[in-house]
């Protein structure tokens, strides 16, 4: 199949379109479609003569007459791009489509809104609206709308030579006048939009707005009864009024004091109102009226409203104060009398109310509790005639029966409570006295002063309170115990207090756990509580006993002097209530809170009657580094039981510490073993004086720590020895004391560099294996040890002094070869580089007395702490 006519994305312009082309099918065309933008245009003619298309295709059986052609209508298409679309649909039923692409031309759909003109005045119920309207396929339709509001078509198709000579490419100019008589009763006054919707043939919209004025005679509404600011009386009220609107009223809405109470009747006649506002339509029906049931409406000023809805929507309101004046409520309690006796469970009470809305119920109140309603409506024709003006006097008796049980004895306001339908409220009250009997106990057991041992201990007695008993709590000693048994057989009291109410039930009886009571003279409580909330409690003292508490210190015996960094501690504890907690101080310092582990035998066997289980001894381990060596020190132990008493136990003991040996090596000699040396500006410095003088500093501070201290050589000595013979006897005479650790002070040069500067402090790193022959072996732990105290010392140093810290370091790793004094040495051992003498602002500084001290505090402070 072929498109022939239109051509693709050729441009057509008018109402109509010429389609043409040829199909071809072995089983024969039975129709061809054309579809204009989606929308089918009819059945094309088929069978055309087509002889160049049987040049062609000679095989197809149709070709010699297979043309189609069709003109179709686009009137209803709207202009822009749009697809053609043939299908040719065979014989057979099966089918196939084609397709092409035109550009349809039309001019713009415009129109114009003659009359009213843009911002005129408009008065009355209709306004004619009229203009014109184009579109190059037809207009369908011309919709009016004013204020929103659809208003309806328009009548199209009128004559208007005027457009078609201006407009003459439109088809349908001559006849495209439009206009329609427009009722605007609905709406209401002031500026509105006029709007013009022109629809065309292909649904193609185009729109004209006008501004217009409506200008309408305002509504009006008055009320004529009830009078301004008019007292009413009675349940019921009339309004009445009119009320006018140019539109017609839809509705007249009522109120009380703003909230919204009904509709009034309204269109009642009012030629009155129609001679005086002729202008208005339906003046004549503006009367309106209602009744108004005001029984629920409590007296005082209040505000009737009345508003109008037009039809338009527009309305108007008027308010007026009005004042409920009716009766006010009055009652009296005609018994029980002012001040009178009431015994027994039930108090009686009868009077009348009286409400000029009638009574809605009546509430009895004791000290402001409500207690109950009364029963209303009780004949009372004595009422009537003293007050005939209010409602249902006749039956303004009530009455009462009220439960009193739960309300305590002594004078009490009774209250009775009017509540009208109106919701006013109204009270009367008189002083009444309930005389009710005092709530009494006793306590029968345990009896006054009884000695009581065991964990337990068992209260029994009776309780009788008028309100009858809720529950009964047992205190001792001021603590809280539980509760009784209560409702136990007691005719005995019954007959005794006969004015009780179940007295024969009144007895209770608890057991109660005394274990946590300490010993001693205490008082038990029994408090009873009644139903009316009262309380009342008897006292009765006892005596607790107890065997007393014990605390033993077994370890350490007295005046022991200990040596260790710890101080073992053992014993065991008695308490008949059991062990809370367990405390030991050393010097009044709390230390440590043991718990029991260790059953004691022996001290059951000692001690019988105390406990059952052998588990009463206690053991732990005390660090005592911190005591100050020598004085005297105390140990005390104390036991805390359930029941909060306190046993005590002392011990003393004394704490010698065992001193560490420390071996401090001033580096070099004088003979084949000399250190480093320097001079600057006429000032000698000595790197084997320099060790000295720091050495001897480091001594002292040692000494007053309480350490021992040796020196591999003192202060005037001039050791010659040579260099191999001079390092080989330092290590020796350390590993012979057996010392605890090894000290060896220097002071660096890196001659001929004069910047170099700071301290540092050096361990060895080499291995076992590695010791030179014949020293003995290696303390395990020495080279972690050196290693901490390196890195210790040299942080201490730098901090004091000011100097770099160039940091804790392994000889090896940092010089390539391992250092004789630290290898040698089976102790932690360190070597202390204190700064260069071969930096000239160094060297001044460390032949200064107070940076020495200072270097010597810092290897000190080191050493302390941690050994």
């Amino acid at each position: 199949m072929n498109i022939d006519s239109p051509s693709n994305n050729s441009t057509i312009s008018g109402n109509s379109l010429f389609v043409g082309g040829w199909v071809l099918n072995n089983f024969g065309v039975k129709e061809v479609q054309i579809y204009v933008d989606g929308k089918f245009k009819g059945n094309a003619d088929i069978n055309l003569a087509r002889p160049d298309v049987k040049s062609v295709y000679p095989q197809y059986t149709n070709a010699a007459n297979s043309g189609f052609s069709k003109t179709v209508s686009i009137s209803d298409i709207a202009g822009g791009n749009k697809i053609v679309e043939i299908k040719q649909v065979c014989n057979d039923g099966s089918s196939v489509s084609m397709k092409t692409n035109i550009n349809i031309n039309k001019p713009n759909p415009i129109g114009c809104i003659d009359a009213p003109i843009d911002g005129a005045k408009v008065n009355g119920k209709t306004i004619n609206v009229s203009g014109w309207a184009l579109n190059s396929s037809n207009i369908k339709s011309v919709d009016i709308f004013v204020d929103g509001i659809a208003k309806g078509s328009a009548t199209i198709g009128q004559p208007r030579p005027d457009v078609k000579s201006v407009y003459p490419q439109y088809t349908n100019a001559a006849i495209s006048g439009f206009s329609k008589e427009v009722n605007i009763e609905d709406v209401a006054g002031g500026e509105k939009i006029l709007k013009v919707v022109e629809t065309g043939n292909d649904g193609t919209v185009y729109t004209n707005e006008a501004r217009i004025n409506i200008a309408k005679l305002q509504p009006i509404t008055t009320v004529d009864t009830p009078g301004n600011g008019q007292s009413v009386s009675g349940d019921n009220l009339t309004i009445s009024g009119w009320t006018i609107n140019p539109a017609g009223i839809k509705q007249v809405k009522v109120y009380i004091d703003g909230t919204y109470v009904q509709d009034a009747s309204i269109g009642i006649s009012r030629p009155d109102v129609k001679a005086v506002y002729p202008q208005y339509n339906y003046a004549e029906k503006s009367g309106f009226r209602t009744n108004l049931d005001i029984n629920n409406i409590p007296n005082g000023s209040r505000k009737i409203k009345v508003e109008q809805i037009g039809n338009d929507g527009t309305g108007s309101s008027v308010e007026i104060p009005i004042t409920i004046n009716r009766p006010e409520p009055i009652g009296c309690i005609d018994y029980p009398g002012y001040g009178e006796s009431i015994d027994g469970s039930t108090l009686s009470l009868g009077g009348w109310v009286l409400n000029a809305t009638g009574i809605k119920e009546v509430n009895v109140y004791i000290d402001d509790v409500l207690l109950g309603k009364a029963n209303t409506g009780i004949s009372r024709p004595d009422v009537k005639t003293v007050y005939p003006q209010y409602k249902n006097a006749d039956k303004s008796g009530y009455n009462a029966n009220i439960d009193i049980r739960d309300i305590k004895g002594g004078v009490r306001k009774l209250r009775v409570e009017q509540v009208g339908n109106d919701g006013s409220k109204s009270s009367v009250s008189i002083n009444i006295n309930i005389n009710k009997p005092t709530p009494i106990e006793c306590i029968d057991t345990p009896i006054s002063e009884q000695s009581i041992s065991g964990k337990t201990l068992k209260i029994s007695g009776w309780a009788l309170n008028p309100s009858g008993v809720s529950k009964v709590e047992i205190y001792v000693d001021g603590k809280y115990k539980g509760v009784a048994q209560l409702g136990i057989s007691r005719t005995d009291v019954a007959k005794a207090f006969p004015r009780y109410a179940n007295g024969d039930k009144s007895g209770y009886s608890a057991t109660v756990d005394i274990n946590d009571v300490a010993p001693g003279r205490k008082t038990v409580e029994v408090r009873q509580y009644g139903n009316d909330g009262g309380t009342h409690f008897s006292l009765v003292s006892v005596n607790i006993q107890k065997k007393n508490p014990m605390v033993n210190i077994d370890s350490p015996s007295n005046n022991r002097v200990e040596q260790s960094d710890s101080l073992y501690v053992g014993g065991w504890t008695l308490n008949e209530s059991g062990i809370s907690k367990i405390n030991v101080y050393v010097d009044d310092n709390k230390v440590a809170s043991p718990t029991l582990t260790m059953n004691r035998p022996d001290v059951i066997a000692a001690f019988p009657g105390y406990q059952t289980s052998q588990l009463c001894g206690y053991q732990l381990s005390i660090g005592i580094s911190n005591l100050a060596v020598g004085p005297r020190h105390t140990l005390k132990v104390e036991s805390i039981g359930i029941d909060g008493t306190v046993a005590t136990s002392t011990s003393t003991f004394y704490y010698k510490k065992k001193n560490t040996l420390i071996v401090i090596d001033p580096g070099h000699n004088y003979g084949g073993d000399y250190g480093a040396d320097s001079s600057f500006n006429g000032v000698y410095y000595s790197e084997t004086e320099l060790n000295m003088l720091v050495a001897i500093k480091l001594q002292s501070n040692l000494q007053a720590q309480g350490y021992q201290v040796v020196m591999t050589r003192r202060l005037g000595e001039r050791s010659m020895d040579d260099l191999n013979t001079s390092l080989r006897n330092r290590a020796i005479l350390a590993n012979d004391l057996n010392a605890d650790l090894f000290i060896s002070i220097h002071h660096n040069s890196a001659e001929p560099n004069t910047t170099a500067r700071g301290s540092e402090v050096y361990y060895t790193e080499r291995t076992s294996n590695e010791r030179d022959a014949g020293m003995p072996p290696h303390n395990p732990d020495k080279f972690t040890k050196s290693r901490d105290l390196a890195i210790g010392t040299a942080e201490r140093i730098s901090s004091n002094t000011g100097f770099a810290n160039r940091g804790g370091k392994g000889d090896v790793s940092s010089l390539g070869f391992g250092l004789s004094v630290l290898r040698n040495t089976k102790m932690p051992a360190i070597l202390v580089e204190c700064g260069y003498i071969s930096n000239p602002t160094e060297a001044s500084l460390l032949a200064n007395n107070s940076i020495q001290q200072a270097t010597a505090n810092g290897i000190t402070q080191a050493v302390k702490a941690r050994y």
